[in-house]
This record gives C-alpha cells, structure tokens and sequence, in this order.
C-alpha cells in the first residue's frame, strides 16, 4: 500500500496525526511526503513511528525543512529500526550536525540500502563523519551526496572508506 501527498500541501498537523497512525499501521510499505514543507518537528513525529514501525521500506521526505534536528532523530530511529531500506532526505536543509548523526546510524543500522542525501548542507565535516561509517557498514549499497558542500578533504575520506567497504555500488558526489 502506498501513501503519498507529494501533489499536496500537507499540513504539519497532519503530519503528526500520521506519524500516530504509522505507529500501529502494519500494511504500508512506502511513504511519500516531499515538497509538503516538513519541518523538524514533523521530522521527529514521522522518526518517532519509525523506532516502532515494521513495515515501512520507503520514506520520501525530500524538498522539505527536516533540518538537523530532524535528521538526528531519523537518525536516533534507524538505530532500532530494522525495516526501511530506502531514506531520501534531498534537499532538506541538514548540515553537518544531521550528517554526522545518520553517519553514527549507519555504523549499528542493518537495514538501510538506500540514502539520499543531495542538495543539503553537508561539508567536509559531515563527509568524514559518513566515511568513517561506511568503513563499518555493510548493508549501504547506495549514498547520494550530490550538491552539498564537500571538498577534497571529505571527497579524500570517503575514497579511502570505499578501499574498505564492500557494498556500496553507487556513490554519487556530483556538484560538491
């Protein structure tokens, strides 16, 4: 079953009566939120279901405002959470504080294959930080890193986790 209301303006209020639901819901798969101008608190709402939700695989939450407040707790929720496998969180205006919370995630996460990160605010801080957890992670098969801040020095970390790691297939760090 899929839920989406990318066409719409959904309202933050909404927002937390779903993220309520999602916590005893156990059909639905696939959820699609972008463009709805999420902010932190809807971020944490929806990483609040995560940490008891077992069904969800696919959480589309990009073009919103989730900032690092809500990706540290999406990230707190992939630490417990064993389901989702696909977290797009393009453009949301996450920093390095955000990155390096989900990279801390993805050291101990098992289920994650997919994150998209593009378009945010992430520099060489935040790239060292994920580096560091693809050294560890081994489910991540793909990483989209595309249009944030990482120069040569972050670009320089993540070539060497790639020396170590051996399931990430797609690393993408175009317009850095």
């Amino acid at each position: 079953m899929k839920f989406d209301t990318t066409p719409h303006n959904a309202f933050e209020q909404a927002i937390g009566i779903l993220a309520n639901d999602l916590k005893v819901n156990n059909t639905l798969t696939q959820l699609y939120l972008g463009g709805n101008e999420i902010s932190h608190r809807g971020g944490e709402a929806l990483a609040e279901a995560l940490e008891v939700n077992n069904t969800l695989t696919q959480l589309f939450l990009g073009n919103n405002k989730i900032s690092d407040r809500g990706g540290e707790a999406l990230a707190k929720a992939l630490r417990v959470n064993n389901t989702l496998t696909q977290l797009y969180l393009m453009y949301n205006q996450i920093s390095d504080r955000g990155g390096e919370a989900l990279a801390e995630a993805l050291k101990v996460n098992n289920s994650l294959t997919q994150l998209y990160l593009g378009g945010n605010e992430i520099s060489d801080r935040g790239g060292e930080a994920l580096a560091e957890a693809l050294k560890v992670n081994n489910t991540l098969t793909k990483l989209d890193l595309g249009g944030n801040k990482i120069s040569y020095k972050g670009c320089e970390a993540l070539t060497q986790a790639l020396r170590v790691n051996n399931t990430l297939t797609q690393l993408y760090l175009m317009y850095n």
